[in-house]
């Protein structure tokens, strides 16, 4: 089990970052990722999933509050 905030990115500061990752369920991983990136000085401008599996009712932002009403992507 991965701690929250357990990533760390080392990446030249104001880096132009997408996160790429193979499946996309709760977006946890998604978001710890773009936090670890922020976190090293990049600008995380999107992200890439290759599969994902149905989307959750209430999509969460990068910092696990609820997404605006209607907003059906996931915020980084």
């Amino acid at each position: 089990t991965r701690q929250a905030g357990s990533l760390r990115a080392a990446v030249p500061a104001g880096a132009r970052c997408v996160v790429v990752d193979d499946v996309l369920t709760t977006g946890a991983t998604l978001a710890e990722a773009a936090r670890a990136l922020r976190a090293g000085g990049a600008d995380v401008v999107g992200a890439v999933v290759l599969a994902a599996v149905r989307p959750p009712a209430v999509p969460l932002t990068a910092d696990s509050r609820p997404a605006p009403p209607g907003a059906g992507e996931y915020r980084l």
